[in-house]
């Protein structure tokens, strides 16, 4: 992802990544049994509804890459 960040020419490219990023330290939290304090990407929790959002930016800043 940061190899995208670098040679991306889309706006908002590194703010869009960096909220994916902490969506994937949520899946990591979650799928390894939630023994330990997660440091999330950001302060409050993620609802379903954000998850989906930051995904679908996510997706959609890719495709306009290609």
């Amino acid at each position: 992802m940061e190899a995208w960040k670098e040679c991306c020419v889309v706006s908002g490219i590194g703010n869009t990544i960096g909220e994916f990023k902490g969506v994937l330290k949520l899946r990591h939290w979650l799928a390894h049994g939630r023994y330990w304090r997660p440091k999330l990407g950001r302060a409050e929790e993620y609802s379903a509804v954000d998850v989906f959002d930051i995904c679908n930016e996510m997706l959609h800043a890719l495709s306009v890459m290609v």
